[in-house]
This record gives C-alpha cells, sequence and structure tokens, in this order.
C-alpha cells in the first residue's frame, strides 16, 4: 500500500514521503525494564519485561532516536529460569543479545522489591547492587555491557539478533497465544529504505499526511516516572498512554504513601474527548485509577485537574474509599462532589483542600457537610471557588448551635476565599468559624462583594468571640485602610 505525506513547512509532519507497510514480523527496537509482578517459580532470575516503543517521532522530526512509549504493558518473560533452560541451543546463536537480557535478569533480581527512594536514580540502584556481586560484575565485564543499558534503547539489527527477539517476545507472549508480537505496532518502510515501527494513532496520522501530535506523547524519562516504585510518586498524566501506564504500575505499586497527579487540561478537555463514545472510555479509565488508588493505604493524595466542567473525572470521587487518607487535595474537578451520596470510608483527614470543586448545590452541600463531620480529626480546611449558592449555605450552616453539627468546630485554618461572597454569606461563614476556639488562621480574601461594611461586621465577631485568631487575610474583599488598621491592631493585642 502506497501512502503520501502533506508538507507543512510550520509544524511537524511526515512531509512528501511515501510510505509501504513493512514485512518484518517483528519489531527491531526494543527496551527492557523491570516487571510489575513477582516471579511464578523461585530462581536465579527476576521476571524482565519487553517494551516496543512507537518510532514515529523519528520520521517527523528527522532524529532516528526520537521514539515515545505507547499504553501497550510490554513482554514479560515470568519465568526466565525456565527460558534460559528450554532456550539454551539457541542461546549460543543469540550471543550478545542473550547475554544482554541474561544480565538484566540479574540486575532486576538485584533491584526488584526493594522500596525505591525518592531522587535516587535507578542507574545508581543497579550499579549498587552490582558492586555488591562479584559474579555479576565479573559477568558484566565479559559481555562489555554496562548497568546503564537498562531502560535504553537498543536495536536488533543483526538476523541472529532479530530471531533472538523473536525467540524472547514469543517466550513472554506464550501464555497468551493471541498476542501479537508487535506490540499493537505497524511497520512502515520510509522512502529512504529505513524500517520504523509506529503506533496506531501515528500510522493513522502518517497515512493522512497530518501533524504527529508529539506534544502529549509519553517519553522514556516520563515512562520511567510513571512507573517508578517509590512511596513518594508525583506524576503528570499527558495522554490517555500516561494514565494506562500510571495506573497499571500503581496497582502493581508494593506501598505507595504520597501520591501527587496532575492532569494535562490540553489533552483530556479537548473537545474531541467530549463526545459520548470518547466521555466513556475516559471515564472509564479514570474510575480504573480512583481504584488503584484507593486500594492502597495512601496517607497524602493530591489530584490536580483543570476543568470547568469535570465530567471526566466524576468517578475519582471513589478515591474516598481510601480509609487511610490523612491529607487530601482535590483541585479542577468541579464534580467532585456531586451525587446522591459519596463514599464515606474516609475518617481520618487532618487537611482538607478543595479548589474550583463546586458546591452549588443542596446535594454537593450535605455531601461536604457528612465528609467535613466525618472527619473529626480535621484541621485544616481549604473550600475556595466553590460556587456557594444560598441554597448550599444554609445546608452548611444548618443546626450550628448544636456543637457536634459545627462544621468548623476543631479546625485551626479556614480559608474560604475567591467565593464570591457576600455580607451575609461571609458574616454567617465567620460567625460560625469563631465559635471554634482553636481557630488561629482566616483567609476570606477574594470575596470583593464582602466589601468594607461586611469587614468590619467581621471586625465586630472578631471582638465579641474570637481569643487565638492570629492571622486575618482580607485582600481583594473592598475593605478600607482604617479598618485593615484595626484588625491588625486587635490581632496583635492581647485578649
Amino acid at each position: 500500500m502506497s501512502i503520501s505525506g502533506r508538507s507543512n513547512s510550520n509544524s511537524s509532519t511526515v512531509a512528501a514521503r511515501k510510505f509501504v507497510d513493512s514485512k518484518d514480523d517483528v519489531p527491531r527496537l526494543f527496551l527492557i525494564a523491570p516487571t510489575f509482578e513477582e516471579p511464578l517459580i523461585k530462581g536465579p532470575y527476576k521476571p524482565i519485561r519487553i517494551l516496543l516503543p512507537c518510532q514515529a517521532p523519528s520520521a517527523s522530526h528527522g532524529d532516528e532516536d526520537a521514539v515515545h512509549m505507547t499504553s501497550h504493558n510490554g513482554y514479560t518473560i515470568k519465568n526466565p529460569n525456565d527460558f534460559m533452560h528450554n532456550n539454551k541451543d539457541a542461546v549460543k546463536m543469540m550471543g550478545t543479545l542473550t547475554s544482554y537480557f541474561a544480565i538484566a535478569a540479574n540486575i532486576v533480581n538485584g533491584i526488584q522489591g526493594i522500596p525505591g527512594q525518592g531522587g535516587v536514580d535507578l542507574v545508581v540502584q543497579v550499579a549498587g547492587s552490582i558492586a555488591n556481586t562479584v559474579d555479576n560484575r565479573t559477568y558484566l565485564n565479559n559481555t562489555g555491557l554496562d548497568t546503564s543499558s537498562l531502560f535504553e534503547k537498543h536495536m536488533a539489527t543483526e538476523n541472529h539478533q532479530r530471531e533472538a527477539l523473536k525467540i524472547l517476545l514469543r517466550a513472554a507472549s506464550a501464555s497468551d497465544p493471541t498476542q501479537s508480537m508487535t506490540g499493537e505496532l505497524n511497520g512502515v518502510v520510509l522512502n529512504n529504505g529505513r524500517t520504523i515501527w509506529v503506533c496506531k494513532e501515528c500510522y493513522d496520522s502518517m497515512l493522512k499526511g497530518e501533524q504527529i501530535k508529539s506534544d502529549y506523547h509519553v517519553s522514556l524519562s516520563d515512562y520511567e516516572n510513571l512507573t517508578r516504585r517509590a512511596p513518594t510518586v508525583n506524576v503528570m498524566l499527558k495522554d490517555s498512554a500516561s494514565l494506562i501506564i500510571f495506573t497499571g504500575a500503581l496497582r502493581n505499586h508494593p506501598h505507595p504513601q504520597k501520591v501527587t497527579i496532575r492532569i494535562a487540561p490540553e489533552y483530556f478537555e479537548a473537545p474531541e474527548r467530549s463526545h459520548r463514545a470518547a466521555l466513556a472510555s475516559y471515564l472509564s479509565l479514570f474510575g480504573d485509577l480512583a481504584a488503584a488508588i484507593y486500594r492502597h493505604r495512601v496517607t497524602s493524595l493530591e489530584l490536580h485537574g483543570k476543568s470547568d466542567k469535570g465530567y471526566t473525572y466524576v468517578h475519582m470521587q471513589s478515591v474516598l474509599k481510601c480509609a487511610s487518607l490523612e491529607h487530601l487535595t482535590i483541585t479542577g474537578m468541579p464534580l467532585f462532589l456531586q451525587g446522591t451520596e459519596i463514599p464515606k470510608d474516609c475518617k481520618t483527614l487532618t487537611r482538607l483542600v478543595l479548589d474550583g470543586v463546586r458546591v452549588d448545590s443542596e446535594q454537593a452541600a450535605n455531601n461536604l457537610r457528612s465528609l467535613i463531620l466525618a472527619n473529626q480529626s480535621l484541621t485544616y480546611l481549604r473550600l475556595t471557588r466553590a460556587g456557594f449558592t444560598p441554597v448550599s449555605l444554609d445546608v452548611l450552616v444548618l443546626d450550628t448551635n448544636k456543637q457536634n453539627q459545627n462544621l468548623f468546630k476543631k479546625l485551626h485554618y479556614l480559608n474560604i476565599s475567591d467565593n464570591c461572597l457576600d455580607v451575609v454569606a461571609a458574616t454567617t461563614l465567620v460567625a460560625m468559624a469563631f465559635k471554634n476556639n482553636d481557630l488561629t488562621h482566616l483567609d476570606i480574601s477574594g470575596n470583593s462583594r464582602i466589601g468594607d461594611s461586611g469587614c468590619r461586621a467581621i471586625l465586630t465577631l472578631l471582638r465579641e468571640r474570637s481569643s487565638r485568631l492570629v492571622e486575618l487575610n482580607t485582600d481583594r474583599t473592598g475593605i478600607e485602610w482604617r479598618t485593615r488598621e484595626e484588625i491588625k491592631q486587635l490581632l496583635n493585642s492581647p485578649r
């Protein structure tokens, strides 16, 4: 099949090229990575995973080394001991390539299952493991390979190397005969005779002569970070591939404790992903991610979106099933508190931040109320850009005269900034907060409708009801200089 591209001088495209489908039956470029699973049978080697990256960026950018990772899980040799035994005749023919896999297995054997440490590069861990094993070090020198080979790209160029790779892929896919050995990639021969293997999305773009959108591709360094098994996890989800890769890695993570996830709105909020079929797919993927989170004993979780509507992230509400959470931050997920009933497993929070989570309905307010009351140790609360309405505020201040119903009764820090609160709403919430004698910090900034009259009403409440407040932020409320100075003097005087 002939494929032609259209040139575009202002974008990264596969321009003015002709392509034909490759007759090769296996990609040549591969990487080795640690696996997520433990070995089926104990032995001298741990399982290893073969990853096949998409090479389309190398055609569009003119850099033959440019690749991106796909959502394919790769190929795991689950029982490398049997593999080495069953293929001993082929091992002699495979030469350097097989030696590489054997060494990779030994390297992984030294690091698999060891808790990762934030900021420690994988190569450093590998080097330390090798340095402690004389046999491995000798084996390493004899084959001329080094520890930095793990997670690096390797090309099977010779026929015997390609045959070796086929044998390895067959061994990895033996448990699933229907699985192909191409990593769901398509082989393409460029007009210069070079063969590359590309993912379906890039293949379709090349067919149409369209731009290969590399902004959201998962680079090799991205992939390493997404799959790193450290107690502290901090990732950026740039596209569906990164979401799938990270979910799989997190599902098999032994002990994540602090998880921070940032979601690229430019990709997930794009109009083409809002139609019904695409939305259903992403709802499912984010639901899988939420499940991977709440099945662990995570103590700190931050989810940072940037959405106006938030339909894509509705199922992320399931993270509230995580009973071990102590710190929870949700930003830019407007519908997080929507629904008839939120999970009630989360009861140990000491810090809760909800920014851009809408509390504009009776149901959302009831859900927020239930969440706060269920967490009796909560001392830090931030509710910003919540879109409060009279109806939702009525729910939040319901029965405040009952001590066990006051949402702010144990708080040390309360931030209700940037909520478009008027005088009545602001003074009602502040009065409720001042019933708590432990409150030391209050932020009402960014509520310009309060005005100076509202700030003076809050000053009166401060004089009458609060004895421990040390900071009151009134920026961008319409407060006048005189009122600000009176508040400052009161906070600095003994009470």
